[in-house]
């Protein structure tokens, strides 16, 4: 099963009529409890909140067997706020993948960077003046 094929059957099984168009014939968003993150009026809000509560962003490239080449590796990257060390977001999504998915996965390799900082402040000697 695939990503697409994924979106497709989760939004069936929760009920959601995510596989029809809107009016403007455009698919609506699905939302998926926090697993592929979450979607709310006012999400950038809801982001910034999350990252002044420690949450950084988190890439995952996982690479998988294909089910259908068995012999053929694929990769996936995933990628959303979560807690450093333990991510428990990727975690509850590879736990998803094991049990629901069927490209069993090979490697998952993380990076994860702060993406609120203190400001970095240089000083400069020139000044230049324009007009």
């Amino acid at each position: 099963m695939f990503l697409n094929d994924f979106l497709l059957t989760l939004a069936h099984k929760t009920g959601d009529n995510s596989d029809k168009q809107d009016a403007q014939g455009g698919f609506p968003p699905v939302e998926i409890d926090g697993l592929l993150g979450e979607t709310a009026e006012g999400g950038q809000a809801m982001t910034l909140s999350r990252q002044l509560r420690g949450y950084r962003l988190t890439t995952a490239d996982i690479l998988y067997w294909r089910p259908d080449h068995p012999s053929l590796l694929q990769s996936f990257i995933w990628q959303e706020l979560d807690l450093a060390p333990k991510f428990p977001v990727l975690s509850k999504f590879l736990d998803f993948w094991q049990s629901n998915l069927d490209g069993r996965l090979h490697e998952v390799r993380v990076a994860s960077v702060d993406l609120i900082k203190p400001a970095e402040f240089r000083i400069v000697d020139d000044q230049i003046n324009l007009h």
